[in-house]
C-alpha cells in the first residue's frame, strides 16, 4: 500500500545547507537482497527492472497529479517486500536525475533499509527522535547520485512516542527547505 501526503505550498524557499555525511552500498549486500543498484544488477534482473520503472512511472505520475511530496510504503504482514520495493522504487526514481530522493526508515521495530544495502552509518535516525541529534546529522547521501538515506540499524523502544512527537513534521518541513521538489519515500511499519 502506498500512503501520499500533499507537497508543502510552492513558497517555501530553498535554504542553503551544509553537506550531508555520505554512505556506500555495499553491492555484494545488495545483490543478495534483490537491491538493483549498478547496471550490471539491473541487466541481471531484466524483468524486476522493468518492473520498478513502471511502478516509478506510474507513482511519480500520480504524485504530480495530486501535488504529492511523500509517500509512504506499507504492506499487510511482514515479509511482503515493501522495503526492497521501497529500496528499489527510490533507486529507479533517483536514476532518473530530476529530483532528490529521500528513504527514511520508519519501521523502527523492525528496521530494514540500511541492512538491506549494506550501511552501518555513524549517526541513527532514532537520535534525532530522541533530541540528540538534528537531521542534517542523519541524513546520508549515497553512492546512488540523488538518494538520500536516513535509517536505524537495531530495533527501537518506544518507536510510535517518538513518531508521534513533532521531530517527524519537523524533519519533513527540513528535508522540504534542504531539497525543494524532493520526493521523501518512507518505508513504514506493516
Amino acid at each position: 500500500a502506498v500512503v501520499l501526503e500533499p507537497e508543502m505550498p510552492e513558497s517555501e524557499p530553498a535554504v542553503p545547507y551544509g553537506p550531508l555525511g555520505r554512505i556506500e552500498f555495499d553491492l555484494e549486500v545488495c545483490s543478495k537482497n534483490n537491491v538493483l543498484v549498478t547496471d550490471q544488477q539491473l541487466a541481471a534482473a531484466s524483468h524486476a527492472a522493468a518492473a520498478f520503472r513502471l511502478m516509478r512511472g506510474r507513482v511519480l505520475h500520480r504524485m504530480r497529479a495530486g501535488k504529492w511530496s511523500c509517500i509512504g510504503i506499507t504492506s499487510a504482514g511482514a515479509g511482503e517486500g515493501k522495503t526492497m520495493t521501497t529500496i528499489n522504487l527510490a533507486i529507479s526514481i533517483a536514476r532518473e536525475k530530476q529530483r532528490m530522493v529521500y528513504v527514511l526508515d520508519l519501521d523502527m521495530r523492525r528496521p530494514s533499509v540500511l541492512e538491506r544495502v549494506g550501511c552501518r552509518p555513524p549517526n541513527q535516525l532514532s537520535e534525532y527522535f530522541a533530541g540528540a541529534l538534528e537531521p542534517d546529522q542523519v541524513l546520508y547521501e549515497t553512492s546512488v547520485e540523488n538518494l538520500v538515506i536516513a535509517g536505524v540499524t537495531s530495533p527501537v523502544q518506544g518507536p510510535s512516542e517518538m513518531l508521534a512527537s513533532r521531530k517527524l513534521e519537523a524533519l519533513l518541513k527540513y528535508i522540504r527547505r534542504r531539497s525543494p521538489g524532493a520526493l521523501i519515500i518512507i518505508d513504514l511499519p506493516p
